[in-house]
């Protein structure tokens, strides 16, 4: 079992402060084989970790803010308004930051996408902008809070509710 630290910034109590997660992964056998994971965190003498293994980054945050006690709150893109996933697809653990767009609707971020800046790394196309690609767990001093009155193009809400 491979063990990778980082940093996640969690809101308790209405203060914001950094604390160590470990990505713990079972399995990575070769290339082509999918990572499979847990997530853990240590607040205090309390530890949280996801209840199953999982592939994808995405549920996993889901699932790890759900282990958490109703005060503590994952600040990451993943959980704020201007984290937007790619409507044409993807990589894995990858959300784009839209807070220099204004967007309603799906069909904005379509349009932010299709005639918009591009998307693909700078080294690739120097002269085109660049959407800033971000990790799901990164965040920034920009943070505000996914809320129902600012449409997003991401699932964090609905998917805290599953």
């Amino acid at each position: 079992m491979d063990l990778i630290q980082n940093k996640v910034c969690l809101c308790i109590d209405g203060n914001k402060g950094t604390h160590d997660t470990i990505k713990m992964v079972y399995k990575n056998e070769m290339e082509t084989e999918m990572e499979v994971f847990r997530l853990k965190i240590k607040i205090a003498d309390d530890e949280y970790i996801n209840k199953h293994d999982y592939s994808i980054m995405e549920l996993a945050i889901v699932d790890l803010q759900k282990q958490l006690p109703e005060p503590i709150q994952i600040v990451c893109c993943e959980s704020c308004k201007y984290g937007n996933f790619c409507p044409f697809g993807d990589r894995e653990d990858e959300i784009f930051c839209l807070r220099d767009y204004t967007i309603h609707s799906l069909e904005d971020v379509i349009d932010i996408f299709a005639n918009g800046p591009h998307f693909s790394s700078p080294e690739i196309t120097p002269t085109l902008p660049v959407l800033n690609a971000n990790k799901l767990l990164h965040w920034c001093d920009k943070y505000d809070r996914i809320s129902d009155n600012y449409y997003t193009y991401n699932d964090w809400i609905v998917s805290l509710e599953r």
